[in-house]
């Protein structure tokens, strides 16, 4: 049988169940999709992701089982329908439905078929649909990416005098992180970042250290970067790391970007430093195949004793400031993988500091907004060699262009550490 785009979406939902919540990174395979097909393929998935507490809440109103005992299969085609008939308005229910059905005979789950067809069912009537209402916390209705309200039939969702039990399950984060950015960040501040993680995030782009929200289609963008290779995608808050050492009266005459991924800040570091001597590098071989692309750099692990002026650690972390981009971070997101993703960041520190030139600067940045990631780790830094001292350090928290935000942005942290010669 031929695949469709929703066959496609729930063929990649399948290992999230068996896993949740520590997803792995699987996108939807599109290969053979129209690009139609291959966007409503993306948008299901995307979406059963960023709202997968709200989705099981709402389904396991009707089910008599928990799903944890129910195929996995059964279980993806369910969260997978669910979120067509909540979260996406203009998809015909019948469609999602009948589709629904026919993907219990494609997955070889059959005789859930039944339950399948008799719980959306009663999903799709408990859904009154969008409203142009801004939305305030209230039993009987969703938060949409947009800002507005999707209302529901009844008080399907928790009271909203208990805050933080009803933004569970509203903005679908788990309650540890809430109650985390609720002690850090207030009340007020928390909900709009939870809020903020459940939009459709802008593209920016950068040109000649310029940047903008892009407003054109994905094709076009794929020919516009094409066009010039200085060109780059990449959010304002990424943007500002970078741009944290200017006005420091510093000139770099050899840079190592040592945590590089596919290379954003290694091209913004180019166009900022175009006489350094750049060198690049990261552990994962797709990632370091891209880098290899990036002209003028030389990809490689640094060599014992080879010092540089300059070392930009973009860490691993906990992705907390883009979970618009990232939705399935934020189930990763617990206190022993923090711990555990802290330790990693120290060890990628101690190692790049024995690369630290005299007089060099360590830059030290993460798209989390985790005081463990961020700020406490930069005191960390500084402890652990004489003549260390924090120059600089800016968190930048997520902010939506709904929220008030002149064209929104992302999450982010950076701190400039400086090196003083004994």
């Amino acid at each position: 049988m031929s695949r469709t785009a929703r066959s496609a979406a729930i063929q990649a939902l399948i290992p999230a169940v068996e896993r949740f919540p520590d997803l792995p990174l699987v996108e939807p395979d599109l290969e053979g999709l129209s690009p139609a097909d291959a966007r409503l393929a993306t948008a299901i998935h995307r979406t059963t992701i960023q709202r997968w507490l709200t989705l099981e809440h709402l389904l396991k109103r009707h089910l008599k089982q928990p799903m944890r005992k129910m195929p996995a299969e059964t279980v993806a085609i369910l969260l997978g329908g669910a979120a067509q008939l909540v979260l996406m308005d203009r998809l015909p229910a019948y469609a999602v439905i009948d589709e629904s059905v026919r993907l219990t005979h494609v997955f070889e789950v059959k005789r859930t078929s039944g339950v399948v067809n008799a719980v959306l069912r009663k999903i799709s009537d408990s859904v009154v649909g969008p409203s142009d209402e801004p939305w305030a916390a209230a039993p009987d209705g969703l938060p949409a990416a947009d800002g507005t309200t999707i209302k529901l039939k009844g008080k399907l969702l928790p009271k909203a005098d208990n805050l933080l039990a009803h933004l569970v399950v509203a903005t679908s984060h788990p309650m540890p992180l809430l109650q985390r950015w609720f002690k850090q960040h207030g009340r007020e501040r928390a909900t709009a970042i939870a809020l903020n993680s459940l939009q459709n995030p802008p593209t920016f782009v950068v040109e000649n250290e310029a940047s903008q929200r892009w407003g054109g289609s994905h094709a076009e963008l794929v020919d516009w970067l094409a066009e010039d290779s200085s060109r780059r995608v990449q959010d304002p808050a990424s943007l500002a790391s970078v741009a944290a050492l200017n006005g420091l009266d510093f000139q770099p005459r050899t840079i190592l970007d040592l945590c590089a991924g596919r290379g954003t800040k290694t091209r913004q570091l180019q166009q900022v430093y175009p006489e350094a001597a750049i060198t690049a590098h990261d552990p994962d071989d797709d990632r370091r195949a891209d880098l290899e692309q990036v002209e003028g750099v030389s990809v490689a692990e640094p060599k014992p004793g080879h010092l540089f002026d300059l070392i930009v650690l973009d860490v691993p972390c906990s992705n907390t400031g883009v979970l618009a981009r990232r939705p399935g971070a934020r189930y990763r997101a617990t206190e022993a993988n923090l711990k555990s993703l802290v330790q990693l960041q120290r060890e990628i520190v101690t190692r790049a500091l024995g690369h630290l030139a005299p007089g060099g600067r360590l830059l030290y940045c993460t798209c989390s907004i985790e005081a463990e990631e961020n700020d406490q780790q930069a005191r960390w830094i500084v402890d652990q060699a004489p003549g260390l001292s924090l120059d600089k350090e800016s968190t930048i928290l997520p902010e939506s262009s709904i929220q008030g935000g002149s064209d929104g942005h992302d999450g982010s942290y950076h701190a400039v550490v400086g090196h003083t010669p004994s």
